[in-house]
């Protein structure tokens, strides 16, 4: 396996719903552009509709895992600054 895989492996394990919505994204698009192809354009439309709202779902669910990495990396620091005896361990994406 290369390190793009193990990589890519590693990033779905941390969120795995950003994969499933780039997916989702990816059919969505496929499907619409096939309705355009038919001359149905109210479904294409539809779709190219649905395929927006799909991708600003998947760009959220990024920012979310972005902000969230964050936030438990701040608390982690702080909790080693005003703990540091305690022994606190690094919160894992991993339940």
């Amino acid at each position: 396996m290369t390190t793009v895989d193990a990589e890519l492996f590693q990033k779905n394990d941390k969120n795995p719903l950003v994969l499933l919505g780039a997916f989702t994204t990816a059919a969505v698009l496929v499907a619409g552009l096939a309705s355009f192809k038919q001359g149905n354009d109210r479904r294409s439309q539809m779709l190219m509709r649905a395929r927006v709202v799909a991708q600003g779902g998947t760009v959220a669910l990024m920012l979310g895992t972005i902000g969230l990495e964050g936030f438990q990396e701040r608390m982690h620091n702080i909790s080693q600054r005003f703990l540091p005896s305690a022994t606190v361990e690094k919160p894992t994406s991993q339940p």
